[in-house]
């Protein structure tokens, strides 16, 4: 099975929507939609954010994309749950932001996303400007 069919199907299980899981990763339901039907191909991290918000932690994306079991692992493979675990910096940041109130929040996320794009646009910038070419 491709990993964005087993996608869908546990969307569908837990109720969640193109739009729901766009707004969670903070890109376009369009993308989303691209994605789940196999018109794009997402980066690996991006695939191992949706199966992890969607409750599939203990999977094997192989090279062709499709799923295997963990105990079925080839060398072509990439185990999705081998993402490192947060720094104790990190597991710090992350429990300041949960005691933020949800507004607080929210603002706080728009706040470095701009940064983040802005920062983004720089680095792209940089590169160009050395001849390097970025997708």
């Amino acid at each position: 099975m491709n990993w964005f069919d087993m996608a869908k199907d546990q969307m569908k299980v837990l109720g969640i929507t193109y739009d729901k899981l766009a707004e969670h990763l903070g890109i376009t339901r369009g993308a989303v939609g691209h994605w789940l039907n196999g018109r794009r191909e997402p980066s690996l991290k991006e695939i191992a954010a949706i199966l992890d918000f969607i409750g599939i932690k203990h999977v094997i994306l192989n090279s062709d994309g499709t799923i295997s079991n963990i105990n079925d692992q080839s060398s072509n493979s990439i185990n999705i749950e081998s993402e490192p675990r947060p720094t104790k910096k990190q597991k710090e940041l992350i429990d300041l932001f949960d005691s933020l109130p949800s507004e607080e929040a929210d603002k706080f996320l728009r706040e470095l996303k701009v940064r983040a794009a802005h920062f983004d646009a720089i680095f792209v910038e940089m590169l160009a400007k050395r001849g390097i070419k970025t997708n």
